[in-house]
């Protein structure tokens, strides 16, 4: 029907296709919203421009799927398998994605804001100009992910992981970064005005050039850190791990303290 009629897009949203096999399936542009599609196997499928707000897809296996410009609104994808999956510029606005596996998958220039992706393996995921304001990833791995550009005003990475990740230019204003894992992370130019970085790990991050001002250290280690050209304005300097951490022509309130 589809190859004899290709202007028309199937409707089945509000279906119960709980665990069906959908795997490789064409399936762009098809319309799913609000359907039960919890546990279904929908390996390498074709969901471009798919309509999934909305969905239920708890423990779906989405591994490789296509699913470039999708809309994923409010859709549930608790524990979802979206490794190695295509997102670019997907909708995914208020979507529930916790304990989510993101390994690989490509979320370029998504909308993510006010998404759940607590606990979400996010490992070598691209989230390069993706949106994801006010967005929940407390405790989520990040480790290698790449989020140069990329806007999370706002959000909540406490206890998350983010060793080695790519943030250049990325907006973290007002983040809640408690207690996050920033080792050799890579933050230059990165914008963290306001921002909630106690008791978290920068050792040996490279921060350099990125602004700082009002935010919010104590109990931070900076051991080893490239602060250079930062703004420190407005920071409580006591209580953080200064040790080995580059300063050259970084703005203090008082410069005389180092």
């Amino acid at each position: 029907m589809r190859s004899q009629f290709p202007h028309l897009i199937p409707n089945l949203s509000g279906l119960l296709l709980q665990g069906w096999n959908l795997e490789s399936a064409h399936l762009a542009g098809v319309d799913f919203a609000q359907t039960d599609l919890e546990g279904a196997n929908l390996i390498q499928a074709d969901l471009s421009g798919a309509n999934l707000s909305n969905a239920s897809l708890a423990k779906a296996q989405l591994q490789d799927a296509r699913m470039k410009g999708a809309s994923l609104a409010i859709a549930h994808l608790v524990q979802a398998n979206l490794q190695g999956a295509d997102l670019t510029e997907a909708n995914l606005i208020g979507a529930n994605l916790q304990g989510a596996s993101l390994v690989r998958a490509d979320l370029h220039q998504a909308n993510l804001i006010g998404t759940s992706l607590r606990n979400a393996d996010l490992r070598w995921a691209m989230l390069d100009r993706a949106k994801l304001n006010r967005s929940d990833l407390g405790s989520a791995i990040l480790s290698e992910a790449n989020l140069c550009d990329a806007t999370l005003c706002q959000v909540n990475l406490n206890g998350a992981v983010l060793i080695d990740a790519q943030m250049y230019g990325t907006d973290l204003s007002q983040a809640n970064l408690r207690a996050a894992n920033l080792c050799h992370a890579y933050l230059v130019r990165a914008k963290l005005v306001g921002a909630d970085l106690c008791f978290s790990r920068c050792d040996w991050a490279n921060l350099s050039r990125a602004d700082l001002q009002g935010a919010k250290l104590e109990g931070a280690c900076l051991r080893g850190a490239n602060l250079a050209g930062s703004n420190l304005k407005g920071i409580y300097l006591t209580g953080i791990d200064w040790e080995m951490t580059k300063l050259d022509k970084a703005e203090l309130d008082d410069p005389g303290l180092f």
